[in-house]
C-alpha cells in the first residue's frame, strides 16, 4: 500500500517537473513579449527574402503562440493567412479560422470577406461563403472589406435567385453609404431582380435612379437600355446603346436594326456614322 502511495506521489512530481520545465521552456512573461515578438518578426522577415517560407511561417507561428499579447501577434497571424492565400487554400481557410477566432475586431472584415470569396468563387460552398460575409458585414473592423461582403452577398443571393433578398440588402447598402458607394451598380442589380420577379414598372424605376449610364457596368448591360425603350423615351442614345449591346452579344441583324433607328434621329452623328459603314460592310 504504501509503495502504492508513494509511486502516486512520484507520479504526480514527475508530472508537474514536467510542466513546469515545459512552461519555462514556452512561457515568455508579459513584460518581455513585445521585444521578443520584434526579433522573432525580424528573424521571419529575412526567412522570406531567403526563399525560406516554411521556416518563416514557423517562426510567425511562435509570435502568435508565445506572443499573444504582444502588438506583434496579430500581423504574425495575417501575414500567415497572406502566405497561405497565394500558396495553400485549405491552410489559408486554416489560418482564417485561427484569425477570426483570435483577432475578429482587428482585420477580421478583410479575412473574413477574402475567404468567403474563395468558397463562392472557387470551392462553391455557398453557406460557408454567406456566413463568411455576413460575419465580415457585422464586424465592420473595416468599410472597404465590409462594403465588399455586402456586394459579394448581393452575387450570391441572385445566384440563389433570391431577388428579394438583394433588393432588400442593395437598398439598405444605397441608404447608409450614399455617396460614399457607386448607387448606380446596385440600382441595376436591383432593376435585374426586378424584371426576373416580373414587376417591371418596379424595374424602370430603378432604371431611372441612374446617375451615370455611360459607366461600362450600366451601358453594357442589355436589359437597362431594354426597360428605358419599353418605359421611357425611345432617345438617339437608347437607341445607339441598344445596337451596341447586341453587338457585343453578336447579334448583328438587331444591333443593325437600333443603329438604323439612331440614324433616323441624328443622321449627321459621327458616332452613329461609324456603326452604319459596320452594317454596310
Amino acid at each position: 500500500m504504501k509503495s502504492y502511495i508513494a509511486g502516486i506521489i512520484i507520479g504526480v512530481l514527475l508530472f508537474a517537473g514536467g510542466y513546469l520545465f515545459v512552461r519555462n521552456r514556452l512561457y515568455i512573461p508579459v513584460s518581455l513579449q513585445e521585444r521578443t515578438a520584434t526579433e522573432y518578426q525580424h528573424k521571419a522577415i529575412e526567412l522570406e527574402k531567403q526563399g525560406k517560407i516554411k521556416k518563416a511561417i514557423k517562426i510567425y507561428k511562435k509570435i502568435v503562440k508565445r506572443c499573444p499579447a504582444s502588438s506583434r501577434a496579430e500581423i504574425a497571424l495575417f501575414r500567415i493567412f497572406e502566405i497561405y492565400s497565394g500558396k495553400d487554400k485549405r491552410k489559408m481557410v486554416e489560418a482564417a479560422n485561427w484569425y477570426l477566432k483570435k483577432f475578429p475586431k482587428k482585420r477580421g472584415s478583410q479575412v473574413a470577406c477574402r475567404t468567403g470569396e474563395y468558397f463562392l468563387l472557387e470551392a462553391r460552398d455557398f453557406e460557408k461563403a454567406e456566413k463568411l460575409f455576413a460575419f465580415a458585414v457585422e464586424q465592420g473592423s473595416s468599410a472597404q472589406w465590409a462594403v465588399r461582403s455586402q456586394e459579394r452577398l448581393s452575387e450570391l443571393y441572385y445566384r440563389k435567385n433570391d431577388y428579394a433578398k438583394v433588393i432588400e440588402l442593395n437598398d439598405k447598402l444605397i441608404k447608409s453609404l450614399g455617396n460614399k458607394i457607386n448607387a448606380d451598380y446596385y440600382s441595376l442589380m436591383n432593376l435585374k431582380c426586378y424584371w426576373r420577379l416580373g414587376n417591371q414598372k418596379k424595374a424602370y424605376e430603378e432604371a431611372k435612379k441612374i446617375k451615370n449610364p455611360g459607366q461600362p457596368v450600366v451601358k453594357n448591360e442589355l436589359l437597362y437600355w431594354k426597360v428605358l425603350e419599353k418605359f421611357g423615351a425611345k432617345s438617339f442614345e437608347v437607341m445607339l446603346s441598344l445596337g451596341d449591346a447586341y453587338a457585343r452579344l453578336g447579334f448583328p441583324s438587331k444591333a443593325a436594326f437600333y443603329w438604323k433607328q439612331a440614324y433616323k434621329m441624328k443622321p449627321k452623328n459621327k458616332a452613329v456614322l461609324r456603326r452604319m459603314r459596320k452594317i454596310k460592310k
